[in-house]
């Protein structure tokens, strides 16, 4: 960050610079707004920008971990301002028309990465560090686009000769930028100053890039050294916590007895049971559109839609993509036979992560809609006790958090009833072994919580509970494409380490793009997905998106994908939104050996001030 001590130091005009003999980094008038300066246009951003946050500024979770949290309600608020000032002065200088391509894009990039941190912030809970780290990158971006917006508008004027200096300009009212190119420095007849930074902060910062800071490298460098706390891995790539060393109790006995007859239940080959993946037990529903019986407990057909009071609507192209599944395609075959081999080999010589992998990184909404009125309650209560906690498992940059089976997600969602217990305290370990190595992120000091007793036997708020199933179908989705992605596209094989990173991070924003908030965790209750927008002059562009991701998979695109995406949303257009769907779910069966989350309407959602999280005081 930027203060006083680093950016005041030595002005020199031309004839000293060019005395110089030593290449040094310039700036062409960067500076710090003075308080007293009532006039500057930067002065409001003084406790925002020039700002290092410190632990008082972050409100900390009393849920399932400590030490996560989010910036204070007053410090975010002030980063909004800065941004929404921000996005004003650039979409003014884009709908201007008077700049180049290049810069307006220098422009958009900058404020799309900015406005998703500031959602982040605003949202999705992390540790102290990754916070400040987060900070830093919003304000690096906002003097980036204030620096390029003074550039453009008031020094390359007088550097192409279409004006000369305004001597009546005060310059110190302007932000500036970097160079170390000297005829830039001559061409704008600005003084230069010569950064010189008189402390050496501890510990120190790592360094991420050396060279030209002019160079589109120097940008590409930042922004992997960013995404380190932004980015999200391949949970898939791990092997899946299927088997509990704890007793079982009422939960556990119920899907444990269901596991021959529902594959994402049991870490054994699925093929004998991929039209019967079913759930009992707590998961017994009330619903009268399940009247299917086995013994005296209701079943769960996993490749039907959910249905009941909880459940989200789906757009009609997604609504058969599950149904119409071929459960034993030749492809789902091959991936299940290689998973078998395996297992075998595990078996001899270790554990091997299997190709095939059933497990959720996040809970199946099944377990939340169909659980039996008994534990309906309870599922919904431990979930949004352990809802920020399990996030941070999966977007914390240290994490190896793995995908469990539902099973498994049953003994954690029924913690509540067993807390006072024996049983609780080995769950409450387990908890902490799914957790994994996010515990261990460099400061942020995380420390688990015993999970309360239910608030109420009570049913769950229909329009809370509505919220949390969809957000989960949400999460799964976002993951689920994610580690799809992984799976089915590979960079080349002579590829350096850094070309993979970026390859990665290439993909990652492509499907990051299919959402409103850019991230592969919904940043806040409005955030929607682009592909159930209800309009389709809004909906065809991330269709078009969407098959542009799949159409670099090793598994080729179906014919009927292939067809027309038009902004008419003409019917040859509708028939290839639902081939695009079913290709997708028929891909990630095949590969993983279960059905995938598809994408729910975004339509009805409920209101956003009942999920704020400064309300709640959590």
């Amino acid at each position: 960050m930027l203060n006083g001590s680093f950016i005041l130091a030595l002005q020199l005009r031309r004839k000293s610079y060019c005395t110089r003999s030593v290449a040094l980094v310039t700036m062409i008038q960067l500076m710090l707004p003075s308080p007293k300066d009532d006039t500057h246009p930067y002065r409001n951003w003084l406790d925002t920008i020039w700002y290092d946050v410190v632990d008082a500024d972050i409100v900390y979770s009393t849920r399932y971990l400590t030490h996560i949290g989010l910036l204070s309600r007053e410090v975010h608020s002030r980063f909004q301002r800065a941004f929404n000032y921000i996005d004003e002065c650039s979409s003014a200088a884009r709908s201007s028309k008077q700049f180049s391509e290049e810069f307006n894009g220098f422009l958009g990039i900058r404020c799309t990465r900015l406005e998703a941190l500031v959602n982040r912030t605003r949202s999705v809970m992390t540790d102290s560090m990754t916070i400040c780290v987060q900070v830093a990158a919003m304000q690096s971006y906002w003097l980036e686009l204030v620096a390029g917006l003074d550039y453009m508008e008031h020094y390359q004027p007088v550097m192409n000769g279409k004006t000369r200096q305004d001597d009546t300009l005060n310059s110190s009212q302007l932000m500036g930028t970097f160079t170390v190119n000297l005829d830039v420095i001559l061409k704008a007849e600005e003084p230069v100053i010569f950064p010189l930074n008189t402390s050496l902060p501890s510990p120190p910062f790592p360094v991420v890039y050396k060279g030209d800071p002019s160079h589109p490298q120097k940008f590409y460098a930042m922004h992997r050294f960013t995404q380190i706390f932004n980015t999200y891995r391949n949970p898939f790539n791990f092997v899946t916590i299927s088997q509990p060393s704890i007793a079982h109790t009422e939960p556990t006995q119920a899907a444990a007895s269901s596991s021959s007859s529902i594959s994402v239940a049991t870490g054994h080959p699925a093929r004998n049971q991929r039209g019967k993946a079913r759930a009992l037990g707590p998961l017994a529903s009330a619903q009268a559109s399940r009247k299917k019986k086995s013994s005296s407990n209701q079943q769960w057909d996993k490749f039907t839609n959910l249905v009941g009071t909880y459940a989200p609507s789906l757009i009609p192209a997604w609504a058969d993509a599950i149904a119409k599944i071929d459960k034993f395609s030749e492809r789902s075959q091959e991936c299940e036979e290689r998973s078998r081999l395996a297992q075998s080999q595990s078996n001899k010589e270790g554990p091997i992560a299997p190709s095939h992998v059933n497990g959720y990184i996040f809970p199946d909404p099944a377990l939340l809609v169909y659980a039996s009125a008994t534990w309906q309650s309870s599922f919904f209560h431990q979930w949004e006790h352990c809802r920020d906690a399990l996030i941070y498992c999966v977007t914390s940059s240290s994490s190896n958090a793995k995908p469990l089976r539902p099973q498994l997600w049953c003994e954690l969602l029924a913690m509540a009833f067993k807390s006072g217990n024996a049983q609780g305290t080995k769950v409450h370990d387990l908890m902490a072994q799914a957790l994994g190595s996010a515990l261990e992120a460099p400061g942020s000091g995380t420390t688990i919580l015993q999970a309360p007793a239910p608030v109420s036997d009570q049913p769950v708020d229909i329009e809370r509970g509505k919220y949390l199933v969809w957000e989960l179908c949400k999460l799964n989705f976002r993951q689920e494409l994610l580690s799809l992605d992984t799976h089915l596209t590979h960079p080349d094989l002579s590829a350096t380490e850094e070309d993979v990173i970026n390859f990665r991070l290439k993909h990652q924003e492509q499907i990051m793009g299919l959402f409103s908030d850019g991230s592969l965790v919904p940043s806040m209750p409005t955030a929607t997905n682009r592909l159930a927008l209800p309009s389709w002059s809004e909906r065809f562009e991330a269709l078009k998106s969407f098959r542009n991701v799949m159409r670099a998979w090793e598994i080729p695109l179906s014919f009927a994908s292939k067809g027309h995406l038009g902004p008419l949303g003409s019917e040859v257009a509708l028939r290839t939104e639902a081939a695009l769907a079913a290709h997708y779910a028929q891909t990630f069966f095949d590969v993983f050996g279960r059905p995938p989350m598809v994408v729910s309407d975004d339509k009805i959602l409920p209101r956003v001030d009942i999920f704020d999280f400064y309300d709640l005081q959590c």
